[in-house]
């Protein structure tokens, strides 16, 4: 509680850092705060912190069920966060909304539909919409909120890459790291968005012979926890949604198996 007291608390500075420096209303959190929770001026691509701080509030509620607490403080904060993040997308020719440019957590490779973009609005929509559920709470931003959910572009998916994932025996293999010669179900994972300077759909990691990584190298300037996003911290993706999305689960999985682990620190 003291540090999500310490994030309600900082709202009406994240709220005047949307509208200075993004234009727009509802409330922007940088990776760096001082203790009052006072942005930094020099992080202003990675966008998820709100989200993600919400979505804290949220488990906080659902752990205690304390429904002063949501009322008071969650529900405010998760409002302020989804206000936000409509700002982020733009609905395009294909009907669909797509992320603007943005980077993959605390990295600096310039995305578009940015794989953390893509989670935490999910994430914190059906969040925001359920708390506004519980306290039987209506507002007309939802209309678009329940749009935007329903016409998202997809999470994308790309191929592993024949070094790293191979056919044999009609099975899928995994080739390299540390989960050699275990069986995926294809040879699919997620990619962290479109290299918006690269001009093509990029990768948390890309094989490499020199084994610095168990076979493969971080891609300098993406996050390498990037790829765990819709698992972890998120939420959006669990083991309730094996049968549920099988597909998805099954490409976080294979992906999950085929990076290396954490390089972080």
């Amino acid at each position: 509680m003291p540090y999500l007291d310490l994030r309600f608390n900082s709202l009406p500075h994240a709220k005047k850092h949307a509208r200075d420096f993004f234009k727009t209303e509802g409330a922007f959190i940088s990776d760096v705060t001082d203790r009052r929770g006072y942005n930094s001026l020099g992080e202003h691509h990675n966008h998820t912190p709100v989200a993600e701080i919400a979505l804290d509030s949220w488990r906080q509620y659902r752990f205690t069920g304390d429904q002063v607490f949501l009322q008071e403080k969650a529900l405010p904060f998760m409002l302020e966060a989804a206000r936000f993040f409509v700002s982020l997308f733009v609905k395009e020719q294909d009907g669909l909304y797509h992320a603007k440019e943005g980077t993959g957590y605390e990295g600096w490779i310039k995305l578009r539909d940015g794989l953390t973009e893509l989670v935490y609005v999910r994430a914190l929509f059906s969040a925001t919409l359920s708390a506004l559920e519980v306290v039987q709470q209506s507002l007309p931003e939802t209309t678009l909120w329940k749009e935007m959910l329903a016409k998202l572009a997809p999470l994308t998916v790309v191929k592993a890459g024949a070094k790293s994932i191979a056919g044999e025996a009609g099975k899928w293999i995994i080739r390299r790291g540390v989960n050699t010669g275990k069986e995926v179900v294809a040879d699919k994972i997620v990619a962290a968005g479109w290299g918006i300077k690269e001009d093509k759909w990029l990768t948390v990691y890309h094989e490499a012979d020199d084994g610095k990584y168990h076979g493969f190298n971080l891609l300098d300037g993406i996050f390498p926890t990037v790829a765990s996003a819709p698992v972890f911290p998120s939420g959006l993706i669990g083991l309730a949604d094996r049968d549920k999305q099988p597909d998805l689960f099954e490409t976080l999985r294979t992906t999950a198996l085929l990076y290396p682990p954490g390089v972080t620190g």
